[in-house]
């Protein structure tokens, strides 16, 4: 109806429908295809999240070793500088002969190997794949990734077994697990034996026992009246 009435005026061009409307169109297209553009992302970026969770449950081995990709994940933060795990492993390095520098560079090549086997392979560059390879061939750092996984299950092993059998199991075997644990320490109180002794019990035990007394009545004494003898 625009275009037809002016094409009705003196002296005008005429116009279509698509000249009139054209730049609403456009200011349209251009919101949809950011709308397009923002929901695409969103998808790239959740299934970047679906790989990294399907990657952490599976397992992956480097050598010899073999863990789940948050095993990978784990070690990998516990080789960073200052980690427990990370101090260990370079007291073996030391141990087998190693000068400072190349004991820092060998723990820091596993910490890396280990970051990268925590990656989803579709996620790694082709630097981290070519590091990792690197890696695989040399035998003596396999020794030293296995040795410090090992020592890294070994630390977490006792941990999770408490907390599974304390979230999963029975009261008796969680006390007992507790108590084994807690035994491992010389100085620790034996509370193993205690519950035992507890779970045999047929009374309760805080409750103080009677002995008979051993003391003798009083002898009755003659009671005076007024002072004066009767």
């Amino acid at each position: 109806m625009q275009a037809d009435f002016a094409q009705r005026l003196p002296g005008a061009i005429a116009m279509t429908a698509a000249d009139l409307n054209g730049s609403r169109t456009r200011a349209e297209q251009e919101e949809q295809e950011e709308r397009r553009k923002s929901e695409r992302m969103m998808d790239a970026v959740g299934e970047v999240e679906r790989q990294r969770e399907e990657w952490a449950r599976a397992s992956h081995s480097f050598g010899a070793t073999t863990m789940t990709g948050q095993q990978w994940n784990t070690l990998s933060a516990e080789l960073e500088e200052g980690g427990a795990v990370r101090n260990w492993l370079l007291a073996q390095i030391m141990a087998d002969g190693h000068t400072p520098e190349e004991t820092r560079r060998i723990a820091d090549r596993a910490q890396n190997a280990a970051e990268i086997m925590a990656t989803p392979e579709s996620q790694r560059t082709a630097d981290e794949r070519h590091e990792l390879a690197a890696a695989e061939r040399d035998p003596e750092l396999r020794r030293y990734m296995g040795m410090a996984a090992r020592h890294s299950r070994e630390l977490h092993g006792p941990e999770l077994a408490r907390n599974e059998a304390s979230a999963s199991g029975s009261t008796p075997a969680s006390v007992n697990l507790g108590a084994a644990a807690i035994e491992d320490f010389p100085n620790a109180p034996n509370l193993g034996a205690e519950f035992r002794t507890a779970q045999a019990a047929i009374a309760p035990l805080d409750i103080p026992r009677r002995t008979p007394s051993t003391t003798t009545a009083p002898t009755p004494q003659p009671v005076l009246a007024s002072g004066f003898e009767v």
